[in-house]
Parts: structure tokens; sequence; C-alpha cells
């Protein structure tokens, strides 16, 4: 099969999976923006945040190593072993995370330690053995199995929030409830659990594991000094309801997000096993640009879209999320090409420099971030991440010249940013009926725009569906 056909493959069942989970979370938003304070989703928020940096550093994104060595293992066996060394070194991450946490919820007391630990305790779980199905090449169940576990969170959070009025135990224990039923479908899969042997310990091995992941964990600190510490800053400086504005902001992202989700787990699957230079340097810039493209229309067709259906959607004490909702966009584009030319270093297993663009991209975010939020308040936290992540984007583009040589074509980059002065202007000036007319109106530009990548996908899926037909014949 070739590269763009595997990719594509896996595309569509991430795809499916990923769009019904995010329609779903989108739909509960208004039940929060209606019934849980401002408050209390920023804290909740927050929570999740500071567990996002915590967790992979104490458990060395261990699940990211589970599906770099494991992938290029052709043999159940060898398979097994490197799923193996990763649970003993999750298991000694585990005994050290719940010493630290009982440790600080002893000196600095918080609201709902319990359901916190829960939290963190069934994610870490629940990745390690989304990891596994990724090696094993079980994308569907991957897909599933999370489709499922969306519906479980779903129908516990709408169940909780009527029965306690707003309660914000509702979105931990709706969160916890979804996580444990993909675990459970997951292990009935892999038996992983029953297959474990402590015989399987191979020291070199999880020397290399800690070597690769070690980067990874310091990168998860770089990540949240893009990302939760600017939520740190906003509860500090304009407190916790600016914090759950900001979150819901952030969530009519998702549809955005989805897109790059969707490719960023195919992505990895796909460049992971390639070894040849010259094929590598061909593959790597054709989903650099195809990504670049496809975010970019992405973001332009949605801000019309979200200016419509807002006021539908969002409860009247979260109104300031809409203006902040184009500069937020801009940041999780940004964010979206720096994890795909990450995604680059891992495959050539040099994490370190991927670490160094963190690092440029972290000190940009902090010093724009304090300078302006004085002065223009929560807008301060998506254009300081967005000015972060494009710098960063550039220095890896530099950095993995080292490797491979991929290009920012000038042309791409004038088209999406007239695109979006554009929608972003008819979004912030104009009403719901110019709005719908610029929807229609980009989504045929960018249909015109895409033709080849939109043929080439309809090509692929003809040849998918044809082929299912012969074989089931």
């Amino acid at each position: 099969m070739s590269i763009s056909k595997s990719l594509f493959q896996s595309s569509v069942i991430y795809f499916i999976g990923q769009i019904l989970s995010k329609i779903i979370s989108f739909l509960l938003l208004p039940l929060y923006t209606n019934y849980i304070n401002t408050s209390d989703f920023g804290y909740y928020d927050f929570t999740v945040s500071i567990l996002g940096v915590i967790v992979p550093v104490i458990f060395l994104e261990i699940w990211t190593g589970t599906l770099r060595f494991g992938v290029e293992k052709q043999d159940e066996c060898g398979k097994s072993k490197v799923i193996n060394n990763t649970m003993i070194l999750g298991m000694g991450s585990l005994v050290l995370y719940s010493i630290i946490y009982v440790v600080f919820m002893s000196l600095f007391p918080f609201e709902l330690p319990l359901w916190i630990y829960l939290y963190s305790f069934f994610w870490v779980i629940q990745l390690f053995l989304l990891s596994v199905a990724r090696v094993y090449g079980k994308n569907v169940l991957y897909a599933s199995s999370g489709v499922i576990s969306v519906f479980f969170n779903a129908a516990v959070t709408i169940l909780v929030v009527m029965l306690t009025n707003g309660s914000i135990i509702s979105l931990y224990l709706g969160m916890i409830v979804s996580m444990i039923v993909q675990i459970i479908i997951l292990n009935h899969s892999f038996h992983i659990f029953s297959k474990f042997r402590f015989s399987d310990f191979d020291k070199d091995l999880c020397k290399e594991l800690i070597r690769f992941s070690l980067p990874l964990s310091f990168n998860s600190i770089m990540f949240w000094m893009l990302e939760g510490f600017n939520k740190y800053v906003i509860k500090i400086y304009l407190g916790l309801s600016s914090v759950g504005i900001y979150a819901v902001a952030n969530r009519l992202s998702y549809i955005l997000t989805l897109i790059i989700s969707v490719f960023s787990l195919s992505w990895q699957e796909t460049i992971f096993k390639i070894s040849d230079k010259e094929t590598k340097e061909a593959v790597y810039n054709q989903g650099f640009h195809m990504l670049f493209k496809v975010m970019g229309a992405g973001l332009v067709v949605l801000l019309p879209a979200i200016a419509i259906m807002f006021p539908y959607i969002i409860g009247n004490d979260y109104a300031q999320a809409r203006n902040l909702i184009p500069w937020l966009l801009l940041s999780v584009y940004a964010n979206a090409m720096v994890n795909l030319l990450s995604s680059c270093f891992a495959a050539e297993k040099n994490t370190k420099d991927a670490m160094i663009a963190r690092t440029i991209s972290c000190i940009i975010n902090v010093v724009v971030l304090f300078s302006f939020i004085d002065c223009i308040g929560l807008y301060a936290s998506p254009i300081a991440l967005f000015l972060a992540n494009s710098i960063g984007m550039i220095v890896l583009l530099m950095l993995i010249k080292k490797h491979v040589r991929i290009t920012l074509l000038p042309s791409q980059v004038m088209v999406f940013i007239t695109m979006f002065i554009i929608s972003y202007f008819v979004y912030t000036n104009c009403s719901t009926f110019v709005n719908l007319g610029w929807l229609l109106f980009s989504a045929i530009i960018y249909c015109i725009y895409l033709k080849d990548f939109i043929i080439s996908v309809l090509k692929l899926a003809k040849d998918m569906i044809f082929r299912r037909k012969i074989s089931g014949s």
C-alpha cells in the first residue's frame, strides 16, 4: 500500500471517531454555559490544564515511547516486550506520582482532591491503552471505543448536572466514567494486563525508552507554558470567571482541532514507519503543505459558521468568548503546524531540537502575555500564543534541515492571510446574513483552491470502496 493511501485510510477511520466525539462535546456547550457558572467551569478547566503538564512529566509521556518503539517491531513478541517494559516504567511513575500528590495535597489543600486524582489515574491508563491499540494497528477499535466513551461522558454529565443543579463534580465524573469505559473496551480486546510479565524487563530497552521519552516529558512543560500557564496568569490577573470564559472560547475551536487530531494520529503512524530519506522528504513536504492549506480553509470557513451559531449555543454569561475566537483559532492553526513538525523530529528520534523550538516559543509567549494582559485582558493570551507558535514553526523549519528540507510556500501564506482578513472583518462587523453569504462563498473558493486535493481524496475513497466490494463478493 502506498504512503498516501495508508495515510488517507487511517485518517478516514480517525475522522469518523473524532468527529462524533467532537460533535457530542460541542452539543454539550449549551449545558455547560447555561447550568455551570463561569468560576466552576474555570476551576475545572484550570485543574485539567495543570494535570496536562504534571502527568506527562512524572510519567515521562511513556505512551508516546510505546507507540514509537512498538510500531517498528514486526513480530508479536517484540511488540509485547516494548509494551511490558513501558508498563514497568509506568508503575514506578504511578507510585512516585501518588506520593507527590498526597504530600502536595497535605501541604496545600485544594478543592475536590479525590476527583482530580481519579481523573489523572484513569487518564494515564487510557493514554497507554490507546497507544497499544495503535501499535497493533487497531485504528477502528481506537476510534470506536472513543465514540462509545464519549456517549457515556455525555449521559453521565447531563444526568449529574440536572440532579445537582450544575455541580462541578459532573464534569469530573463524566470524564472519569468515559475513560473507564474506554479502558474496559481496549483491555478486553488486548488483555494487556493479564499478559503482563515482569520477566520481559529489559534494562537497555528501558534506558532507550527513557532517553526517547524524557525530552518529550520536558516538552510537555513547554507545551503547558504555551497553554496552561496562560490560564494560570488569567486566573491571577482576571479571576476564575475569566478562565471559564476563555475555556468556552477554546471549546469552540474544537472543530478546527478535529482536523489536527485526525491528521496527527495517522501522520505519526505513517512517518514512524518510513526509513528512506528521499521518501521522507517527499512525504514531510506533502503533509506539511496539505495541512497548511486544509487548516487554513477550515479556519476561514469556521469563523462565519461560529458567528451564525454562537447566540444559539452559548449562554449570556459567556458572551465575551465570541470576540476571542478568531485569535484562538489562529493560535490553534499555528500550533498545529508546530505539532506536525515536532512529529517529524520524533520520527528522526531527535526530540531535543523540538524542545529547543518549544523553549523559544515559551519565552515569547510569557513576554508577550505579561506585556499586554493589563491593557487588553483576555486577548493577550491568544495573541501571545499565535506569535509564539508562529515563531516556533519557523525555528523548527530551520532545525529540520539537518534531516530533510521542508519549505513554506509564500503563495500559500498569502492566500491564507488574504482570506483570513476578509473572514475576520465579516465575523466582527457584519450581520448573520452576510456571514452566511461569506460562509458559502469562501467554501466555494476553497473547493476550487483545493480541487486537486479533494479529487485525490475522492479517488482514494472510491478505490477503498471498490476494493471492499470486490473482497466482499
